[in-house]
Protein backbone atom coordinates (compact mmCIF):
# COMPACT_ATOMS: atom_id res chain seq x y z
CA UNK A 1 0.00 0.00 0.00
CA UNK A 2 1.13 3.55 -0.59
CA UNK A 3 1.55 7.03 0.76
CA UNK A 4 0.21 10.08 -1.10
CA UNK A 5 -0.07 13.81 -0.44
CA UNK A 6 -3.24 15.56 -1.59
CA UNK A 7 -2.71 19.27 -2.35
CA UNK A 8 -5.70 21.60 -2.61
CA UNK A 9 -7.71 24.39 -1.06
CA UNK A 10 -9.77 22.74 1.64
CA UNK A 11 -12.56 23.29 4.13
CA UNK A 12 -14.25 21.00 6.63
CA UNK A 13 -18.02 20.78 6.31
CA UNK A 14 -18.91 19.95 9.89
CA UNK A 15 -19.43 16.20 9.44
CA UNK A 16 -17.36 13.19 10.37
CA UNK A 17 -16.80 10.18 8.10
CA UNK A 18 -15.62 6.64 8.82
CA UNK A 19 -12.30 5.61 7.33
CA UNK A 20 -11.83 2.29 5.52
CA UNK A 21 -10.06 -0.31 7.62
CA UNK A 22 -6.30 0.23 7.67
CA UNK A 23 -6.47 3.74 6.21
CA UNK A 24 -4.88 6.73 7.95
CA UNK A 25 -5.63 10.34 7.05
CA UNK A 26 -3.11 12.93 8.23
CA UNK A 27 -3.76 16.68 8.29
CA UNK A 28 -1.34 19.53 9.01
CA UNK A 29 -3.59 22.14 10.55
CA UNK A 30 -6.34 21.86 13.21
CA UNK A 31 -9.98 21.97 12.18
CA UNK A 32 -11.20 25.50 11.63
CA UNK A 33 -7.85 26.97 10.61
CA UNK A 34 -6.05 27.77 7.37
CA UNK A 35 -2.73 26.30 6.26
CA UNK A 36 -0.20 29.08 5.51
CA UNK A 37 1.72 28.83 2.26
CA UNK A 38 5.11 28.36 3.92
CA UNK A 39 3.76 25.44 6.00
CA UNK A 40 2.28 23.83 2.89
CA UNK A 41 5.64 24.12 1.14
CA UNK A 42 7.54 22.75 4.14
CA UNK A 43 5.28 19.68 4.36
CA UNK A 44 5.76 18.86 0.68
CA UNK A 45 9.47 19.61 0.74
CA UNK A 46 10.13 17.29 3.71
CA UNK A 47 7.41 14.69 3.24
CA UNK A 48 5.80 15.90 6.46
CA UNK A 49 8.83 15.00 8.58
CA UNK A 50 10.55 18.37 8.94
CA UNK A 51 11.26 20.07 12.24
CA UNK A 52 8.41 22.18 13.65
CA UNK A 53 5.85 20.42 11.45
CA UNK A 54 2.90 19.24 13.54
CA UNK A 55 0.52 16.66 12.11
CA UNK A 56 -2.81 15.17 13.17
CA UNK A 57 -3.08 11.52 12.02
CA UNK A 58 -6.57 10.06 12.24
CA UNK A 59 -7.70 6.43 12.13
CA UNK A 60 -11.26 5.12 12.33
CA UNK A 61 -12.88 8.46 11.45
CA UNK A 62 -12.01 12.01 10.45
CA UNK A 63 -13.65 15.27 9.42
CA UNK A 64 -15.07 15.37 5.92
CA UNK A 65 -13.40 17.86 3.59
CA UNK A 66 -14.47 19.80 0.52
CA UNK A 67 -11.44 20.24 -1.73
CA UNK A 68 -10.87 22.50 -4.71
CA UNK A 69 -7.99 23.36 -7.03
CA UNK A 70 -5.20 25.84 -6.33
CA UNK A 71 -4.71 28.77 -8.67
CA UNK A 72 -1.85 28.59 -11.19
CA UNK A 73 0.81 30.36 -9.13
CA UNK A 74 -0.06 28.42 -5.98
CA UNK A 75 0.03 25.13 -7.89
CA UNK A 76 3.38 25.99 -9.45
CA UNK A 77 4.98 26.68 -6.06
CA UNK A 78 3.46 23.52 -4.58
CA UNK A 79 4.65 21.38 -7.49
CA UNK A 80 8.18 22.75 -7.07
CA UNK A 81 8.07 21.81 -3.38
CA UNK A 82 6.75 18.31 -4.07
CA UNK A 83 9.41 17.77 -6.75
CA UNK A 84 12.11 18.92 -4.31
CA UNK A 85 10.77 16.56 -1.65
CA UNK A 86 10.55 13.59 -4.03
CA UNK A 87 7.06 12.72 -2.83
CA UNK A 88 4.02 11.34 -4.63
CA UNK A 89 1.34 14.01 -4.74
CA UNK A 90 -2.16 14.52 -6.16
CA UNK A 91 -3.09 18.07 -7.12
CA UNK A 92 -6.85 18.62 -7.20
CA UNK A 93 -7.76 20.17 -10.55
CA UNK A 94 -4.76 18.71 -12.39
CA UNK A 95 -5.33 16.37 -15.37
CA UNK A 96 -7.35 13.35 -14.25
CA UNK A 97 -8.76 15.06 -11.17
CA UNK A 98 -11.84 17.30 -10.86
CA UNK A 99 -11.62 20.96 -9.84
CA UNK A 100 -13.59 20.20 -6.68
CA UNK A 101 -14.35 17.02 -4.79
CA UNK A 102 -15.27 15.90 -1.28
CA UNK A 103 -13.27 13.48 0.77
CA UNK A 104 -16.45 11.40 0.98
CA UNK A 105 -20.06 11.68 -0.18
CA UNK A 106 -21.89 9.96 2.73
CA UNK A 107 -25.27 10.09 1.02
CA UNK A 108 -23.89 7.96 -1.83
CA UNK A 109 -21.53 5.82 0.23
CA UNK A 110 -22.77 2.34 1.14
CA UNK A 111 -21.26 -1.16 1.35
CA UNK A 112 -22.83 -2.10 -1.97
CA UNK A 113 -21.97 1.18 -3.76
CA UNK A 114 -18.70 2.76 -4.80
CA UNK A 115 -18.33 6.23 -3.28
CA UNK A 116 -17.10 8.85 -5.75
CA UNK A 117 -15.21 10.72 -3.03
CA UNK A 118 -11.46 11.21 -3.04
CA UNK A 119 -10.85 8.96 -0.04
CA UNK A 120 -12.39 5.87 -1.62
CA UNK A 121 -10.85 6.62 -5.02
CA UNK A 122 -7.36 6.73 -3.53
CA UNK A 123 -7.96 3.65 -1.39
CA UNK A 124 -9.18 1.72 -4.44
CA UNK A 125 -5.91 2.62 -6.17
CA UNK A 126 -3.72 1.26 -3.40
CA UNK A 127 -3.19 4.22 -1.06
CA UNK A 128 -3.73 3.72 2.67
CA UNK A 129 -1.56 6.57 4.04
CA UNK A 130 -3.28 9.76 2.85
CA UNK A 131 -1.96 13.21 3.75
CA UNK A 132 -4.21 16.25 3.25
CA UNK A 133 -2.07 19.31 2.60
CA UNK A 134 -4.78 21.95 2.66
CA UNK A 135 -6.70 24.34 4.87
CA UNK A 136 -9.27 23.00 7.34
CA UNK A 137 -11.34 26.17 7.49
CA UNK A 138 -14.95 25.94 8.57
CA UNK A 139 -15.91 27.57 5.27
CA UNK A 140 -14.41 27.97 1.82
CA UNK A 141 -12.86 31.28 2.91
CA UNK A 142 -9.58 30.70 4.80
CA UNK A 143 -9.41 31.76 8.43
CA UNK A 144 -6.47 34.12 9.09
CA UNK A 145 -3.68 32.07 10.61
CA UNK A 146 -0.29 33.75 10.91
CA UNK A 147 2.70 33.11 13.08
CA UNK A 148 6.07 34.77 13.50
CA UNK A 149 7.79 32.57 10.94
CA UNK A 150 5.18 33.28 8.28
CA UNK A 151 5.39 37.03 8.87
CA UNK A 152 9.17 36.83 8.63
CA UNK A 153 9.03 35.00 5.28
CA UNK A 154 6.47 37.42 3.89
CA UNK A 155 8.61 40.38 4.99
CA UNK A 156 11.75 38.90 3.40
CA UNK A 157 9.92 38.14 0.17
CA UNK A 158 8.53 41.68 0.03
CA UNK A 159 11.96 43.21 0.63
CA UNK A 160 13.56 41.09 -2.11
CA UNK A 161 10.87 41.94 -4.65
CA UNK A 162 11.11 45.64 -3.75
CA UNK A 163 14.88 45.59 -4.26
CA UNK A 164 14.49 43.80 -7.60
CA UNK A 165 12.19 46.58 -8.74
CA UNK A 166 14.68 49.27 -7.69
CA UNK A 167 17.14 49.82 -10.54
CA UNK A 168 19.39 52.14 -8.52
CA UNK A 169 21.30 49.26 -6.87
CA UNK A 170 20.90 46.00 -8.85
CA UNK A 171 23.21 44.09 -6.46
CA UNK A 172 21.23 44.91 -3.31
CA UNK A 173 18.79 41.99 -3.73
CA UNK A 174 21.72 39.62 -4.27
CA UNK A 175 23.40 40.84 -1.07
CA UNK A 176 20.20 40.32 0.92
CA UNK A 177 19.78 36.86 -0.57
CA UNK A 178 23.36 35.85 0.22
CA UNK A 179 22.76 36.77 3.86
CA UNK A 180 19.87 34.33 4.30
CA UNK A 181 20.43 30.83 5.61
CA UNK A 182 19.40 27.86 3.38
CA UNK A 183 16.12 27.29 5.24
CA UNK A 184 15.09 30.90 4.77
CA UNK A 185 16.03 30.78 1.10
CA UNK A 186 13.99 27.62 0.53
CA UNK A 187 10.97 29.06 2.32
CA UNK A 188 11.07 32.23 0.19
CA UNK A 189 11.60 30.29 -3.04
CA UNK A 190 8.72 27.95 -2.37
CA UNK A 191 6.39 30.80 -1.46
CA UNK A 192 7.17 33.26 -4.28
CA UNK A 193 7.20 32.39 -8.01
CA UNK A 194 8.72 35.84 -8.71
CA UNK A 195 11.75 35.17 -6.52
CA UNK A 196 12.07 31.64 -7.91
CA UNK A 197 12.16 33.07 -11.45
CA UNK A 198 14.84 35.57 -10.41
CA UNK A 199 17.03 32.85 -8.89
CA UNK A 200 16.76 30.69 -12.01
CA UNK A 201 17.78 33.72 -14.06
CA UNK A 202 20.78 34.41 -11.79
CA UNK A 203 21.82 30.79 -12.12
CA UNK A 204 21.37 30.96 -15.89
CA UNK A 205 23.55 34.08 -16.20
CA UNK A 206 26.27 32.40 -14.13
CA UNK A 207 26.18 29.31 -16.33
CA UNK A 208 26.26 31.41 -19.50
CA UNK A 209 29.28 33.36 -18.23
CA UNK A 210 31.29 30.39 -16.90
CA UNK A 211 30.28 27.44 -19.08
CA UNK A 212 28.84 28.98 -22.24
CA UNK A 213 25.63 28.76 -24.22
CA UNK A 214 25.84 25.01 -24.86
CA UNK A 215 25.61 24.25 -21.13
CA UNK A 216 22.85 26.82 -20.59
CA UNK A 217 20.81 25.46 -23.49
CA UNK A 218 21.25 21.86 -22.43
CA UNK A 219 20.06 22.72 -18.91
CA UNK A 220 17.04 24.65 -20.20
CA UNK A 221 15.74 21.90 -22.48
CA UNK A 222 17.11 18.69 -20.99
CA UNK A 223 14.30 16.14 -20.83
CA UNK A 224 14.19 15.98 -17.03
CA UNK A 225 14.38 19.76 -16.52
CA UNK A 226 11.23 21.46 -15.26
CA UNK A 227 9.65 23.58 -18.06
CA UNK A 228 9.60 26.48 -15.60
CA UNK A 229 13.40 26.74 -15.91
CA UNK A 230 13.32 27.52 -19.63
CA UNK A 231 10.39 29.95 -19.25
CA UNK A 232 12.36 31.77 -16.52
CA UNK A 233 15.39 32.08 -18.79
CA UNK A 234 13.27 33.49 -21.61
CA UNK A 235 11.98 36.28 -19.34
CA UNK A 236 15.56 37.55 -18.94
CA UNK A 237 16.71 39.74 -21.89
CA UNK A 238 20.33 38.54 -21.78
CA UNK A 239 19.43 34.84 -21.61
CA UNK A 240 16.63 35.17 -24.16
CA UNK A 241 18.99 36.82 -26.68
CA UNK A 242 21.67 34.16 -26.12
CA UNK A 243 19.17 31.30 -26.53
CA UNK A 244 17.62 32.86 -29.65
CA UNK A 245 21.04 33.38 -31.26
CA UNK A 246 22.02 29.80 -30.43
CA UNK A 247 18.81 28.44 -31.96
CA UNK A 248 19.31 30.51 -35.11
CA UNK A 249 22.76 28.97 -35.43
CA UNK A 250 21.33 25.44 -35.01
CA UNK A 251 18.68 26.13 -37.64
CA UNK A 252 21.29 27.71 -39.93
CA UNK A 253 23.46 24.60 -39.68
CA UNK A 254 20.45 22.44 -40.54
CA UNK A 255 19.60 24.70 -43.47
CA UNK A 256 23.12 24.57 -44.94
CA UNK A 257 23.24 20.80 -44.67
CA UNK A 258 19.95 20.50 -46.56
CA UNK A 259 20.97 23.01 -49.23
CA UNK A 260 24.32 21.29 -49.74
CA UNK A 261 22.61 17.93 -50.23
CA UNK A 262 23.96 16.15 -47.17
CA UNK A 263 22.74 12.63 -46.46
CA UNK A 264 19.18 12.67 -45.07
CA UNK A 265 19.99 10.06 -42.45
CA UNK A 266 22.98 12.02 -41.19
CA UNK A 267 20.95 15.25 -40.96
CA UNK A 268 18.15 13.50 -39.08
CA UNK A 269 20.58 11.82 -36.68
CA UNK A 270 22.13 15.17 -35.78
CA UNK A 271 18.72 16.81 -35.40
CA UNK A 272 17.17 14.07 -33.27
CA UNK A 273 20.20 14.06 -30.94
CA UNK A 274 18.73 17.24 -29.47
CA UNK A 275 16.03 16.99 -26.77
CA UNK A 276 12.44 16.96 -28.18
CA UNK A 277 11.53 20.10 -26.24
CA UNK A 278 14.50 21.94 -27.75
CA UNK A 279 13.52 20.88 -31.28
CA UNK A 280 9.94 22.02 -30.73
CA UNK A 281 11.07 25.39 -29.37
CA UNK A 282 13.37 26.00 -32.34
CA UNK A 283 10.65 25.22 -34.87
CA UNK A 284 8.00 27.21 -33.02
CA UNK A 285 10.15 30.29 -32.53
CA UNK A 286 11.88 30.72 -35.89
CA UNK A 287 10.56 31.12 -39.42
CA UNK A 288 11.87 28.79 -42.10
CA UNK A 289 12.35 29.66 -45.79
CA UNK A 290 11.58 27.41 -48.77
CA UNK A 291 12.85 24.97 -49.95
CA UNK A 292 14.18 24.05 -46.53
CA UNK A 293 10.67 24.25 -45.11
CA UNK A 294 9.43 21.58 -47.53
CA UNK A 295 12.28 19.27 -46.54
CA UNK A 296 11.52 19.79 -42.87
CA UNK A 297 7.84 18.97 -43.31
CA UNK A 298 8.69 15.79 -45.23
CA UNK A 299 11.51 14.47 -43.07
CA UNK A 300 11.49 15.75 -39.51
CA UNK A 301 9.94 13.42 -36.91
CA UNK A 302 8.35 16.44 -35.24
CA UNK A 303 5.93 16.75 -38.17
CA UNK A 304 4.67 19.90 -39.84
CA UNK A 305 2.56 21.20 -36.92
CA UNK A 306 5.28 23.14 -35.08
CA UNK A 307 6.61 24.87 -38.20
CA UNK A 308 6.08 28.55 -38.88
CA UNK A 309 6.90 28.47 -42.59
CA UNK A 310 7.75 31.79 -44.22
CA UNK A 311 7.15 31.48 -47.95
CA UNK A 312 7.83 34.10 -50.65
CA UNK A 313 4.78 36.22 -51.38
CA UNK A 314 3.27 35.73 -54.82
CA UNK A 315 1.86 38.55 -56.86
CA UNK A 316 -1.81 38.27 -57.66
CA UNK A 317 -2.82 38.49 -61.30
CA UNK A 318 -5.40 41.16 -61.96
Amino acid sequence: MGKVFVVAHGATNGTSIPLPEGVTVTTYVPDGQALPGHRLAAVLQTGGTGAHITSWPAMGSCSNYSLRNLDNEEALSAMEAAHYGGIEAVFIGSPGWPDDIQLCYPEHCAPDAQCAGLLHTLHANGYDDIHLVCCASASSRPVPYFDEHMREMEELTGRIISLLQDDSDPASAERLWAGLDPQQQNAVLLGSPAVLTWRYQCEGRDILATEGIDSLYALAYFEDTEPYVASSYLQDPVLKRAISTHEEAILGELTRAIQEGADDGEILARWTSRPPRARAHILQGHRVEDPVADWLVMHLPDGPAPLRIKRPQRRRRI
